[in-house]
């Protein structure tokens, strides 16, 4: 006889046992953020999603939408189109009609990325990477690698760029996927493209940058894996699994966050976001400010004193 979890939602958890982790942050006011937190018990039995509008400076929380399941990914641009990625293989998108809901045959989908109104992607496992054309139909693409894909970003069809592991590099032509050999070798778990040049990191601190089909190494000096890179006021930013933060000033990569593991970063018009469990921190080129969240009941946003942590 199979048994179901003990509590049916994430809400009737006892406090003790709820586990509250951000999976996303945008900065979408002067001292707001729009947030998708987890909330969920520590063995992920039970879950739920809330996508709130949390306060930076007063902590005050108004819940947008609430959805009730485990999600593995959360993904907007500016105007508010969505990608959510359920645990699994189901992809909710939200568009100007609502959000609607689709099963894709994968065996495990990783992330997901938008470009608006030209296409929404969906890739993870055995190298499989989906495309959402205007109208809402997915398809497969035909990707020269079985790697698990972790990242992808562009400006547009014409610069997209996934990553993934075993070093993979892919450049989109128009519906399928051209490999680039980089002599990497590591998982690649991030990427930035602008312009010409496409920034990727990974695994035990490798970066560089692709131009063409030519790559230049980074000299990190970072031991741990590089999750996320982004670029706020002119500098490329770089987070990591057990240091924080890191900007690359020149060929030196200096430290500008010590925080433990942080796994996004997002710029703003004011300041750059980074998300790591349930701290959201922000910084606006010369000090940091962080909340936490949590869930008693409802859910909360408490300052953090960066100098006591």
């Amino acid at each position: 006889m199979t048994r179901g979890p003990k509590y049916a939602r994430a809400t009737d958890l006892p406090d003790e046992l709820k586990s509250v982790g951000a999976i996303n942050a945008y900065e979408i006011g002067p001292d707001l953020v729009r947030v998708a937190c987890q909330l969920s018990d520590e063995d992920e039995t039970v879950g739920q999603l809330a996508i709130l509008h949390v306060s930076m400076t007063t902590g005050a929380v108004a819940i947008e939408k609430i959805f009730d399941d485990i999600y593995m990914s959360f993904q907007s641009d500016r105007g508010l189109r969505d990608i959510l990625l359920v645990v699994g293989n189901i992809v909710q998108v939200r568009a100007e009609g609502g959000w609607d809901f689709n099963l894709l045959e994968s065996r495990f989908l990783i992330e997901a990325f938008t470009l608006a109104d030209q296409a929404d992607f969906a890739f993870g496992s055995d190298g499989d990477i989906f495309r959402r054309l205007p109208g809402g139909v997915w398809l497969k693409d035909p990707v020269p690698t079985d790697n698990r894909i972790m990242a992808m970003h562009g400006t547009s069809l014409a610069d997209l760029h996934a990553v993934g592991g075993a070093g993979t590099i892919l450049r989109a032509e128009g519906a399928g996927w051209r490999q680039i050999d980089a002599g990497l070798g590591r998982e690649l778990r991030c990427v930035l493209v602008e312009g010409d040049a496409v920034t990727v990191a990974g695994d035990r601190g490798v970066a560089g940058q692709l131009r063409g089909d030519e790559f230049v190494h980074f000299e990190t000096g970072i031991e741990s894996d590089i999750l996320s890179v982004c670029r706020f006021r002119g500098d490329l930013y770089f987070a990591d699994s057990e240091f924080g933060v890191h900007v690359l000033k020149g060929t030196a990569f200096e430290p500008v966050l010590e925080y433990g593991y942080v796994y996004r970063l997002q710029p703003g018009p004011e300041r750059m976001t980074a998300t790591s469990a349930e701290t959201i921190l922000q910084f606006d080129g010369t000090g940091w400010r962080a909340i936490e969240l949590g869930h008693s009941a409802t859910y909360t946003a408490e300052p953090v004193d960066l100098e006591e942590e």
